[in-house]
This record gives C-alpha cells, sequence and structure tokens, in this order.
C-alpha cells in the first residue's frame, strides 16, 4: 500500500501506524532502499494516542474486525473520523461473514490454519510447528458484520455520505475448508468510501 501510494501521490505525506512492530520495520526498510518519504509509528487502537492528523485520506484493512467489542469499535470509528479533514475520506475494506458469522480467526479456521502452516510453511520443520502453535492458540473472535447493511449503518454514525462496493473472490484455503463454507455460508469482500465526518458539519 505505501508503494502504490507513492506511485500515485508522490508529493504526499504518508503515515503508517500499526500495533506490530513487524510492518512498520517492513515498511522503513522498503522506504529507505526506495528513497520514498514515508512516516511510521507505533499505535494502538481504538485510541490512536499519538497519531495526529489532519489527513484527507485514512486507508485501513478490516480493522474494526480486530477490536473485541462494539463500544471499541465507535470509538476507533470516531477517531479516525476526528483524525480527517472537513471533506477527507475514509476508505475501509473488509470482508462480511455471511449468515454463518464466521471468519478464519474463530476456532475451526485457526485449525485448518494450524494444519496448514504445519504441513505447507517453506521453513525447517521446528519452525513450521511453532507457527503452527501460534496459529492454533491465537483468540477466537466473532465477525462483527454479517451483511453489508450493518456495516454501512456503522460508517453514518460518524460520517454523512457512505459508499459501499462488494467484491466476490476465491476464498483462502482455511476458509474454503472452514465449516460455514460447507453450508455455502461464505464471506464476500466490501470496500467502504466514508466521506465528510458528521464532527465537521
Amino acid at each position: 500500500m505505501p508503494r502504490l501510494l507513492t506511485e500515485l501521490l508522490p508529493d504526499a505525506r504518508i503515515v503508517v501506524t500499526d500495533i506490530c512492530r513487524t510492518p512498520l520495520t517492513l515498511v522503513n526498510a522498503w522506504a529507505d532502499r526506495c528513497g520514498r518519504n514515508v512516516t511510521t509509528m507505533w499505535a494502538k487502537a481504538p485510541e490512536l494516542a499519538n497519531v495526529s492528523g489532519p489527513f484527507d485520506m485514512i486507508i485501513t484493512d478490516g480493522l474494526l474486525s480486530l477490536l473485541p467489542t462494539p463500544d471499541d469499535r465507535d470509538t476507533a470509528l470516531a477517531r479516525l473520523a476526528n483524525l480527517l479533514t472537513d471533506d477527507g475520506m475514509l476508505l475501509y475494506t473488509t470482508r462480511i461473514a455471511g449468515p454463518a458469522g464466521r471468519l478464519e480467526y474463530d476456532l475451526p479456521g485457526r485449525a485448518v490454519q494450524a494444519l496448514a502452516t504445519a504441513a505447507g510453511w517453506p521453513g525447517p520443520p521446528g519452525e513450521r510447528l511453532w507457527l503452527a502453535r501460534q496459529r492454533l492458540r491465537g483468540s477466537s473472535r466473532p465477525a462483527p458484520f454479517t451483511t453489508s447493511t450493518q456495516l454501512r449503518d456503522t460508517f453514518y454514525t460518524e460520517f454523512a455520505q457512505v459508499l459501499l462496493s462488494t467484491h466476490a473472490a476465491a476464498p483462502t484455503l482455511a476458509l474454503a475448508l472452514h465449516p460455514a463454507f460447507w453450508a455455502g455460508r461464505g464471506s464476500i469482500c466490501v470496500g467502504v468510501a466514508a466521506t465528510h465526518p458528521r464532527s465537521r458539519l
């Protein structure tokens, strides 16, 4: 994403935030190698306390799905809206779980991921087993949205304009082997473009 943004908007100020330091390290290494001007910072949602705007555009993938409670999701969305300019845009992508309400970070999905990692990770056996255990020990989280209408209505609490686009794509291996898919209740990809934060109106 930073590479694409610097190609499309070479003069833009790009800030990358994450709670995990690994992607930040990777982005810094890429920026140094390519001579790109990208700022990285550690930040924890939902507060994102050390992030300061305003930004013309914020892009995030699946953030609301990673937060454990509806209050956390509401706090994060309000915070993102407050970090935007008056006519700023939030681009958000996620997957909708469908009627089954499951994604691959529940227990059956993590078990499939662990099995696939143990069998096919391109590394020594010890590393494969360690990664498989990490997958299996991850926390279970229910999918926060089962319909695109739920997702749209959530964004309307903070934004005056919300545009959704949906896209059906081939599932990951973990999802393809998930029991929810056996019943024909798989997920779809949803993109949200939300503009004009209500806090500015």
